[in-house]
């Protein structure tokens, strides 16, 4: 009895605590991230994306002219270029190695306009900020998995051949040649491509002065139990401000299909979920059969979970949601890519 109380307990409060979560992302679409009760505060330079989003130059100017906003930072918006003369390209090729990822804690935080209807979204941002709240969230996984090596996102920009002016972002996922991730994020460090990354996840870009923006296919890489999982991000869009060194202030968004969100994302919230760091009566939640083992197809169709991992973006223009939204804050800094 004492631990079915308990388990209705648990169950009463991840309910309430989704619903607040939930709330808050339909009425908070341009809340300040720093405004969410119990967000993690992030690191300045995923701040400063944020202010960047808002169209802020370095130094905290606005490029349309307007004051800086009072106290937290809104949502990221697109940077207004043509209010401006355009600046020719700061540098005509960049190569780098992703240093930090700064995850959302919110649906509000790091959203974007993924399907082009004049919302932002951030799906993955609603289900992360549970996480968070029950703590079980991914951002420090991350940060450890970057500083270890297992995770090494490539992106290599240069020149675009067949457009005239245009530049291209190539993403890779990488392998360290030397087996030493201490020197990983030195600024001159050596990757090979790893024999797995996908050879598709290519990206229109374009150059003003220093600011950097992309469209089109990514791949990102979220920490799990059983390692990390990369996941395709299309309809991505990428900004960063860029430099010889690397790239500060990025800010990324796109739509995770639900096929990978179903398979590889849901497997991996099971071994989490199975394994020894969650309480038995957390994970008695999500075995809808009562078998001792969670699944990935429990959580997809756990109730407590339907309002988080749902699609939320059309990517096909049929009318019908078929991907999750997600954004996020990046810093990168130089390497050197082996052909």
């Amino acid at each position: 009895m004492h631990l079915r109380n308990l388990t209705l307990t648990l169950a009463l409060t991840l309910t309430l605590t989704l619903t607040v979560l939930v709330g808050a992302q339909a009425c908070s679409s341009d809340k300040s991230p720093a405004d969410d009760s119990g967000a993690q505060e992030p690191p300045v330079d995923a701040r400063e994306s944020t202010d960047r989003g808002q169209g802020l130059a370095d130094g905290g100017e606005r490029l349309d002219g307007a004051d800086a906003p009072d106290g937290g930072v809104d949502a990221p918006q697109a940077v207004d270029l043509l209010a401006r003369e355009a600046q020719p390209p700061a540098l005509t090729s960049l190569q780098v190695v992703l240093e930090s990822m700064d995850l959302p804690t919110s649906g509000a935080e790091y959203a974007g306009d993924v399907d082009g209807d004049g919302d932002t979204e951030n799906q993955a941002g609603v289900l992360m900020g549970v996480l968070a709240a029950a703590n079980m969230g991914l951002q420090g996984q991350l940060d450890r998995r970057l500083a270890a090596g297992y995770l090494l996102l490539l992106l290599d920009l240069h020149k675009d051949a067949a457009r005239s002016g245009g530049f291209e972002v190539q993403a890779h996922v990488g392998e360290d040649q030397d087996s030493d991730p201490r020197d990983n994020f030195s600024g001159n460090e050596t990757f090979d491509i790893d024999v797995n990354s996908p050879n598709d996840a290519l990206m229109a870009a374009r150059m003003d002065g220093a600011h950097l923006k992309a469209d089109g296919k990514l791949v990102v890489g979220l920490p799990l139990a059983s390692g990390v999982v990369m996941l395709t991000l299309n309809k991505a869009h990428l900004e960063a401000e860029v430099s010889s060194s690397g790239m500060q202030r990025g800010w990324l968004y796109g739509a995770l299909p639900m096929e990978e969100v179903d398979t590889k994302l849901l497997n991996g919230f099971a071994d989490i979920l199975n394994g020894p760091n969650v309480a038995p009566s957390i994970a008695a939640l999500f075995d809808l059969d009562q078998s001792g083992d969670v699944t990935a197809e429990e959580l997809k169709n756990s109730p407590l979970l339907a309002a988080m991992i749902k699609a939320d973006v059309d990517t096909d223009g049929d009318g019908k949601v078929d991907a999750m939204s997600f954004g996020a804050a990046f810093t990168a800094v130089s390497c050197v890519i082996a052909p």
